[in-house]
């Protein structure tokens, strides 16, 4: 289980040789480490909402009403075609900006569209399954129920959907552009983390 806690470092020094990054360059490099957060949490839910899609279409197609597999219902069927166009629209968000990092380019804008929108894909996607699977849905015998708690917890990961919205219009109205932070070289997490010796 992850907890938070506070930290408190009063007059804490470090030597030169374990900062991480430029002097000044701090919160560019907590920008970046938030693209990549956005990156990681819209994967996760991209992965939710194709979790929601695998459970509902194999329940709708052994799930019977009067002797019909509920998939043969128009609604049911609207249901599970917009969870795989919308999970699939956020699944080619989440793999630009991936694609982006990996370039070491700047990804700031392209990471807040892929976690803005697989996070209220996921949501919807929980939603539609839960409607699917009717009052089996809160069953612990299915995985509805995770898979809603974990979308409503991501949902608000790495920033909730009205801060995304605001970074998007703010940098599609030209009043701040949202890859200004962009640090030119890429971070290799994994050596500089290993530079610092607490």
């Amino acid at each position: 289980m992850t907890r938070s806690c506070e930290v408190f470092l009063e007059d804490y020094r470090i030597p030169k040789s374990q900062l991480l990054g430029k002097e000044g360059e701090g919160f560019k490099i907590a920008m970046n480490a938030l693209d990549y957060g956005r990156l990681t949490v819209s994967s996760r839910l991209v992965g939710i909402a194709q979790g929601c899609i695998d459970e509902s279409i194999s329940y709708a197609n052994e799930r019977e009403v009067s002797g019909v597999p509920i998939g043969q219902y128009q609604m049911i069927q609207h249901l599970i075609a917009d969870m795989v166009v919308e999970t699939e629209a956020a699944r080619l968000l989440t793999y630009k900006s991936a694609y982006l990092k990996d370039k070491g380019e700047a990804a700031t804008r392209q990471s807040a569209y892929a976690k803005y929108f697989a996070s209220e894909v996921a949501t919807k996607a929980a939603r539609s399954a839960l409607e699917i699977f009717g009052g089996n849905g809160i069953a612990d015998e299915y995985p509805i129920m995770k898979y809603v708690n974990y979308a409503n917890m991501l949902h608000f990961g790495e920033g909730s959907a009205n801060i995304q919205r605001i970074l998007i219009a703010n940098d599609a109205l030209g009043e701040k552009d949202a890859n200004r932070h962009h640090i030119e070289r890429k971070y290799s997490l994994s050596s500089d983390i290993q530079k610092v010796r607490v």
